[in-house]
């Protein structure tokens, strides 16, 4: 279990700096800039009074709000009313704790695996495709469900995916089969279910 632990905390290390540098210091083609960002900020505050998720124009409104929406724009909004630091130091410790806990989980799984993943490669590439599950689960959501901007979230999947090949690589190296393991077969099932 403390190797695990240990493996997950660098994995953090790892995946806190991937984001730093993936989020900082590369061109990002999914963000656009309004026209007016003035005006339409302050239109956030005179109409959407209230933090939540909003999508204009409504489609389960009445007829004029469906036609509206089928004929565009069409928008879905994040808003948060109340203003914060860009970057504070408590968004900072709860997105490292968030990167611990998630890669936690994903060493959890690793290790119920690792009997069948007796290589490094091998528990990388588990690894690697947990994360490209849950990348394509949530990621390709959006454009699909949502109608989103496909560039932001395909930008995102690639972020998500080199994330997680960093942390299978960190993760491989902690979580290993313990001495003494087979992986199960079907003599080893048959072994298990014979009468004692």
């Amino acid at each position: 279990m403390k190797q695990l632990v240990l493996g997950s905390l660098l994995a953090a290390v790892v995946l806190f700096f991937w984001g730093f540098v993936f989020w900082g210091l590369l061109p990002n083609p999914g963000f656009q800039e309004p026209a007016n960002e003035e005006a339409v900020w302050q239109s956030l505050d005179e109409n959407l009074p209230e933090t939540g998720a909003y999508y204009i124009p409504d489609p389960e409104g009445d007829s004029e709000s469906v036609a509206r929406h089928e004929s565009g724009p069409t928008a879905f909004l994040f808003v948060r009313n109340q203003g914060s630091p860009v970057m504070s130091v408590s968004m900072m410790a709860f997105g490292f704790v968030h990167m611990f806990i998630t890669a936690l989980l994903i060493g959890l799984l690793l290790r119920q695996a690792s009997p069948r993943l007796p290589t490094y490669g091998k528990r990388v590439l588990f690894v690697v495709l947990v994360g490209a599950v849950a990348t394509f689960w949530f990621d390709i959501a959006w454009p699909v469900w949502w109608r989103t901007p496909w560039t932001f979230f395909l930008w995102m999947a690639v972020y998500d995916l080199v994330a997680w090949t960093l942390a299978g690589v960190v993760l491989a190296r902690f979580v290993q089969p313990m001495r003494g393991t087979q992986p199960l077969g079907v003599e080893s099932m048959r072994t298990s279910e014979a009468p004692g």
